[in-house]
């Protein structure tokens, strides 16, 4: 989801925000949202009976990036990397 369309859902709800803040949050928090995202993962993978998982190529600053998704009924995470094997970065 791009910063802009954060930024319109929010105001849409009714969140006083600006784009800076939507910014902050987003570059300056996101060690904390990283931390969070590993533990759902842990947590889904230990109670999901089945997952799901999907990659997908695309090229940032032209470099070959890859989003990767892992995701049961009731979680979903989701890992960005510059390496098409997901597991050589968390074994």
């Amino acid at each position: 989801m791009t910063q802009p369309t954060i930024l319109g859902f929010l105001t849409g709800i009714g969140v006083e925000i600006s784009s800076g803040q939507v910014n902050h949050i987003l570059l300056d928090e996101a060690e904390k949202f990283s931390e969070v995202s590993e533990k759902i993962l842990e947590a889904g993978l230990n109670e999901a009976p089945y997952v799901w998982t999907d990659d997908t190529g695309a090229r940032h600053q032209h470099k070959n990036g890859y989003c990767t998704h892992i995701g049961g009924e009731f979680f979903a995470y989701y890992k960005t990397t510059f390496s098409p094997d997901f597991r050589r970065k968390n074994p």
